[in-house]
């Protein structure tokens, strides 16, 4: 950049760039660079962009000076002039001189007011191309106003073609474009008055938007699976709406007026990508909830160094130890370019965290209270306390990983999980057991507890039964060939193969899978080798269920939440019978230990020199909801110094 461009800002100054008006007859693009004052100034929108690749430039005119830009931004620029008047605008990388670190510095620290003050939004997504009008095309015609969880088929009505396939195709490209990754997108869009985006000449509001989400978020609950086909269930699959919806939820906070817990804003950024590192943190400066721990930018300090000083910051602040749990460790795929962090300081960059799969859920495994841990002067070792539940004996990540068929579910999980010598320390039966742990659990039917927390969880709860049941089987073997083993096995009368004939498909896929059929026979019965039987501690009550293809209804509901959770995830078997989700490079001899302030248990693993190394989150049926809080004392707790 001209840096006679510039002079220098004093507080409460910003630039504001006007583009000149459209000449038809030349295409070159002219604008004046203005500085000015808040709260006086003229009336402006702001840009929210990607910058694209820098060595990609193009030349404009700025107060008579040539300026190179990149190419992504010039045809923002390009598209966005009128015929009519000027057009005002805040551009970062025209109205803050990026060669001076200090502006940076300080104009960081400004732009959530600039990004508030603005007339409005324009999210530019880039030009049309891969059908890229198609593709904004449908998200207009989904923007329909409809209730959370009701019936879809009104909406669908609405739509000519909903599952279109070429349309949905151009979806998915356009909302894998690299403006949905970028970091500073998020406090862009949720601190500006209005968002408009824009691709090409389409264009389509934030708000309508926001219903797209919804609707298809919708279109998974099990009373709209009547009205798709299994290929437009695929479609929506393959259409990745997590940062759209991401960014809904931080606006609607905003506009709320409902504050974000800093673990929450961070994770809302978790899988986006930022061009300097350093921006992973100074991007959401201007949250309250980030504001508060104190951090200042300055682009000069390495990247480690602000990575660690920013979870130093939230650990004073909330005496909390999610974050590291859910971002920190070394039981997961080598990140390039490689820094060199201690394991337990969280690595927020989105290469990071795009094959990490959170658990998430209501859970409270080192209860309440506040976390007990003290970072050393050199900042290299982290102290934490606990207790020590476990050992893995057994791991296994070759389950949903990369290139594995995703139609049936981990059989081998699943043999690892029924072929344990030991009993489940919680009581339930292994099939339960296993069926909590690949889809995180977190309902109160557990440990004899007669409800759940809501008559919605509680559908939910054995919708996902149900669907794992029904995926039991079908197996390679024919289905006549196993029933007819099932009947020379248990000399099965006519009336009990009626009775089988008759029950959900769940029910006798479970039949079959396990070559089981207790008497006296009844749905009930056959359903004790997953709900256990009466009497005991944890047998849970499935009641009559008249929906007879509930499997089969609910079976894309189980496959899309354990694909989601269980890959690149590795399933370990304890030492004392436990079963559990862990980092995939987590191996035989790791241990697992909760502590105070940190909702999920975490994946030790000891070194020579009696240091432990953090390698990552795990989700373990049975301790997952304060089981052992009763042993987070002073007496039982030991002191960990993590590496």
């Amino acid at each position: 950049m001209d840096g006679n461009l510039y002079q220098p800002l004093r507080p409460s100054e910003f630039r504001v760039l006007t583009l000149h008006r459209l000449n038809p007859h030349d295409c070159r693009i002219y604008c004046t660079l203005t500085t000015e004052i808040a709260p006086y100034h003229p009336p402006y929108v702001a840009l929210s962009y990607v910058w694209g690749d820098a060595r990609d430039v193009v030349e404009i005119r700025v107060n008579d000076r040539p300026l190179a830009i990149t190419r992504n931004l010039f045809f923002a620029l390009y598209h966005l002039r009128r015929l009519d008047s000027p057009v005002s605008l805040w551009v970062d990388a025209i109205c803050i001189d990026q060669n001076n670190v200090a502006e940076r510095n300080e104009q960081v620290r400004f732009m959530q007011e600039i990004y508030r003050r603005a007339e409005g939004c324009i999210a530019w997504l880039g030009v049309c191309y891969d059908d890229s009008d198609l593709a904004m095309d449908l998200l207009k015609a989904w923007a329909i106003p409809s209730q959370q969880n009701g019936n879809m088929q009104g909406v669908l009505s609405r739509i000519r073609d909903p599952f279109n396939q070429r349309a949905w195709r151009a979806v998915q490209g356009l909302l894998k474009r690299p403006f949905w990754e970028r970091v500073w997108v998020l406090q862009e869009i949720t601190f500006s008055r209005d968002v408009l985006v824009r691709c090409g000449s389409k264009e389509v509001s934030w708000e309508d938007l926001g219903w797209v989400v919804q609707n298809w978020a919708q279109l998974y609950h099990p009373a709209n699976s009547q009205f798709l086909t299994n290929e437009d269930l695929r479609l929506v699959s393959l259409t990745k709406t997590s940062q759209v919806a991401r960014m809904c939820l931080l606006r609607l906070s905003q506009v709320s007026g409902e504050r974000n817990t800093s673990f929450d804003t961070i994770t809302h950024s978790s899988a986006s990508y930022a061009t300097d590192a350093r921006d992973k943190v100074y991007a959401l400066l201007g949250f309250s909830e980030i504001s508060v721990l104190g951090i200042r930018p300055d682009y000069l300090r390495p990247v480690e160094t602000v990575y660690t000083e920013f979870f130093q910051a939230y650990l004073v602040q909330d005496r909390r130890l999610d974050l590291l749990a859910r971002m920190a460790g070394i039981g997961w795929q080598p990140t390039e370019p490689t820094i060199s962090l201690p394991s337990w300081v969280p690595d927020l960059r989105g290469e990071a965290n795009e094959n990490r799969n959170p658990i998430t859920g209501h859970f409270a495994a080192g209860g309440s209270g506040p976390a007990r841990a003290n970072i050393a002067h050199d900042s290299l070792t982290l102290t934490i306390q606990g207790v020590f539940v476990d050992t893995l004996t057994v791991t296994d990540a070759s389950g949903y990983d990369v290139g594995v068929n995703k139609t049936a579910i981990i059989p081998r999980w699943l043999e690892m999980a029924m072929g344990t010598e030991h009993q489940h320390p919680a009581g339930v039966t292994q099939l339960q057991a296993f069926f909590r742990t690949i889809v995180a659990d977190s309902t109160t039917f557990r440990d004899g507890q007669p409800s759940s927390n809501s008559d919605n969880d509680q559908r939910t709860f054995f919708d996902l039964a149900a669907g794992m049941l029904w995926n039991l089987y079908p197996s390679p073997q024919p289905q006549e060939e196993r029933l007819e083993i099932l009947r020379r096995k248990h000399d099965i009368t006519p009336v009990e193969e009626q009775l089988l004939a008759g029950v959900n498909d769940y029910v006798r896929a479970l039949s079959l899978w396990s070559l089981d059929f207790p008497r006296p026979a009844s749905r009930t019965t056959l359903l004790y080798q997953f709900t256990g039987a009466p009497g005991s501690n944890t047998w849970i009550d499935w009641e009559d269920d008249a929906d007879i293809f509930r499997g089969r209804r609910c079976s894309n509901d189980f496959m899309s939440k354990t694909v989601h959770l269980c890959t690149n995830r590795s399933f370990f078997v304890t030492q004392r019978g436990f079963l559990g989700l862990g980092p995939k490079l987590c191996r035989p001899g790791d241990m697992v230990f909760v502590s105070p302030g940190c909702h999920i248990p975490l994946i030790l693993r000891g070194d020579p020199a009696g240091h432990f190394i953090l390698v990552g989150d795990a989700f373990v049926y049975g301790i997952m909801m304060g089981e052992v809080v009763d042993q987070l004392t002073e007496g039982l707790m030991v002191n960990v110094v993590l590496k």
